[in-house]
């Protein structure tokens, strides 16, 4: 047995708890920043020597740039995640006899992604996260409707690369 394997079933199961755990924590951080933002906002609009300054001016740049940037820094990290895990999994010397173990365990992560999705919606679901959620549609969709989907192609191309490949010296 070859020892330091990546790509492996504990590298599915954490890429499918780390995604998780990224999108919300990029959700939770935009509804923290659209709070300073505001607070920062009424500052401005109460001056009058500050408003349309350009503090001001910057500040509404900044919390338009903010509103989207979230939203595709998770895609890209959701998707880098996943090529880079294919990439290991390429890497990876296995035998085809686990491949029954590998589909058991594969299976068990399919049903912690599930969960992990229906958490995601039930946390959206809270109202004080309506208008953070307008800025979310990306992670979102991939969380809430596509997130087995998106797992299962993982994990379908993790298999491919995984027990397709030509065995390196032996049979």
């Amino acid at each position: 047995m070859k020892f330091n394997k990546k790509g492996d079933i504990p590298s599915v199961l954490f890429v499918i708890v780390i995604i998780v755990f990224v999108g919300i924590l990029l959700f939770i951080l935009s509804d923290l920043t659209s709070g300073i933002f505001s607070k920062i906002n009424n500052v401005f609009n109460l001056n009058s020597d500050l408003n349309n300054s350009i503090a001001d001016l910057s500040l509404e740049k900044a919390q338009t740039y903010n509103n989207s940037m979230w939203d595709y820094f998770f895609l890209f990290i959701a998707l880098g995640y996943a090529i880079f895990l294919m990439f290991l999994a390429f890497s990876v010397l296995t035998d085809i006899r686990f491949v029954f173990l590998y589909i058991i365990f594969v299976l068990f992560g399919l049903f912690i992604g599930a969960g992990l999705s229906n958490m995601w919606q039930k946390m959206v679901e809270n109202p004080a996260f309506s208008t953070t959620l307008t800025k979310f549609p990306i992670t979102d969709a991939l969380l809430g409707n596509f997130y087995v989907i998106f797992i299962a192609s993982i994990v379908l191309l993790s298999i491919i690369l995984l027990f397709g490949k030509f065995g390196q010296g032996g049979v």
